[in-house]
């Protein structure tokens, strides 16, 4: 279940093709990942859920992390507001 006191991140992510279940699995271990799945279709191959305590620490994921993840080529990333 979410806190209420964190804020929620959805993140869709565009990977190298063949690399959606590599990028999920090492998203999986990640700090504050809280889920990553796979999408059959669409243009997005892997959706987060990422649930942070300050927006500042998904700067960190977003800024450091995942622009170093082999298989990632873009993302977008969706603030929830009101979670």
């Amino acid at each position: 279940m979410l806190d209420c006191m964190t804020h929620v991140v959805f993140v869709a992510i565009q990977t190298q093709p063949g690399l959606a279940g590599d990028v999920c699995e090492r998203l999986r271990g990640e700090r504050y990942v809280h889920n990553a799945c796979p999408v059959h279709n669409g243009p997005y191959d892997v959706v987060l859920l990422v649930e942070v305590p300050d927006i500042a620490d998904y700067h960190v994921l977003a800024l450091e992390v995942l622009p170093n993840i082999v298989g990632i080529d873009d993302y977008e990333s969706f603030i929830a507001a009101g979670v």
